[in-house]
């Protein structure tokens, strides 16, 4: 009966979610299984946010006042779209493929749909018992139940405050666990895990859109999403209770629909990818960087893109910074308010006092760490080795820095420049790289996306 009540939380969000996408897509561009993938996280992120306000104004959290702002927003949005009307437009179309389904993708059809069941399966007969899923996120979700909401000195509370050590972490994870115990009316270990698999399956069926968008055959694009799910350690995480999927999907759902701005210049994808964007950040401080490297490869978009119009692109820019920043600054000003002098471990400004010249010796141990995961077939099957062979084919090919994989490659290369950066400037030599794999599953879309983009690019031409 939990599970269900949790259900109905889930379905709940995802409704709100789905009206509020219908809202943005005025057009009707996306498709219903796209847009249901994309409404389950656009549904907890505004809770998330709506949490984040409500924490702010002191506001306690129930369910009644977790909802009521979201009926709020979606009534005035239809008040909004009737009072200025948007011309109909022909639909975009896109090659979804409403043939019949050959042997071969029915398979691997029931192989993705496997791996999702297993990970619900894996997911739901445990409680919330990894560590970090419990240090980090279970427990300020049970604080927030017990407490009824966020007090903005809940770091410093004598009780709490020599128990938490990352109080700078943002709270989407936590704030979606608590959405839940409010919706079943009661504290549950179990319930909660329900949220991570539908993350997975989300991204699954956002990342199959994504390649059928690009004029992937529907073969292909099943097979490389059957990839992207049947990696060992991205389908772990999607069970475990941690934040990393969470982020991956919402920071490479953010990125590939601004690539796919890039090539259509639809502003669809522009709303989309500023909002989930916008909602890596409340998922780790990881995220703030992660948004600072879309922001960037959109400059470089500006300035290496070949675009007629650079002064029309840059408008679009501030557009696409401005939702950033609205929608990211009242989860900044929570974070700033409430981790009272706390501070992750990793990524905070005081580790740039600690720099010194002789931390440029740590490339080594960094870059073993690096093959260490890259030939890690256990955790990631050949997922890097086909990275590195892509990386090699589109070089000698001459297509690396061409209009179809440079904003890719630039993205990529620039979040592994970061990574090298962070573990050379911060105090502790290990302390990035103890959490590497998990930095991988951030963008680990991204880099399946890229290998598909390489191993098909002539068919996506035709």
């Amino acid at each position: 009966m939990i599970y269900l009540f949790a259900l109905s939380a889930i379905l709940v969000a995802t409704f709100f979610g789905f009206l509020f996408l219908r809202l943005l897509d005025r057009e009707k561009k996306l498709g219903i299984l796209e847009g249901l993938g994309l409404s389950y996280g656009l549904g907890l992120g505004i809770i998330a946010i709506i949490m984040t306000s409500l924490s702010l104004a002191g506001v306690s959290f129930n369910i009644f006042n977790i909802l009521m702002p979201f009926i709020l927003i979606i009534a005035l949005g239809g008040i909004f779209n009737k009072i200025f009307p948007k011309p109909e437009k022909a639909c975009l179309k896109v090659n979804l493929g409403r043939e019949k389904i050959n042997k071969l993708e029915l398979f691997f059809l029931c192989a993705i749909l496997f791996e999702i069941s297993f990970a619900f399966f894996v997911s739901l007969i445990k409680p919330m018992e990894s560590w970090d899923a419990v240090a980090h996120w279970g427990l300020k979700a049970k604080m927030l139940y017990f407490l009824k909401g966020l007090p903005l000195n809940l770091f410093s509370m004598p009780c709490i405050k020599d128990v938490v050590s990352t109080g700078d972490y943002p709270w989407l994870w936590p704030f979606s666990q608590n959405y839940i115990y409010n919706f079943i009316g009661c504290f549950d270990d179990f319930a909660p895990k329900i949220i991570t698999p539908f993350f997975f399956a989300s991204c699954l069926v956002i990342f199959y859109s994504i390649l059928r968008r690009i004029n992937l055959k529907r073969l292909h694009a099943i097979i490389f999403t059957f990839f992207l799910a049947s990696i060992p350690h991205f389908n772990k995480y999607a069970s475990n209770g941690y934040a990393d999927l969470i982020l991956g999907f919402y920071y490479s759902v953010g990125f590939l629909y601004l690539y796919l701005w890039f090539n259509e210049s639809d502003r669809i994808y522009l709303l989309i990818s500023a909002i989930f964007t916008a909602l890596a950040c409340y998922v780790k401080c990881d995220g703030i960087f992660l948004a600072g490297i879309s922001a960037m490869t959109f400059l470089s978009f500006i300035l290496f893109g070949g675009v007629k119009n650079r002064g029309k692109i840059f408008k679009d820019f501030i557009f696409y910074i401005s939702i950033l920043a609205l929608l990211s600054l009242p989860m900044f000003l929570l974070k700033q308010i409430t981790f009272a002098g706390l501070s992750h471990h990793t990524v905070n400004m005081e580790m740039f006092s600690a720099f010194k010249l002789k931390n440029f010796w740590r490339i080594f141990p960094t870059m073993y760490a690096y093959q260490e995961q890259f030939f890690n077939i256990k955790s990631w099957n050949l997922t890097w080795v086909l990275f590195m062979v892509s990386v090699f084919l589109a070089f000698i090919r001459g297509t690396l820095f061409r209009k179809e994989l440079k904003f890719l490659t630039f993205a990529i290369g620039l979040i592994f420049l970061a990574h090298i950066s962070l573990n050379i400037i911060s105090r502790e030599e290990s302390a990035c790289l103890k959490a590497l794999s998990r930095m991988f599953l951030h963008f680990l879309p991204l880099v399946v996306f890229f290998i598909a983009r390489v191993f098909t690019l002539e068919e996506s031409k035709t």
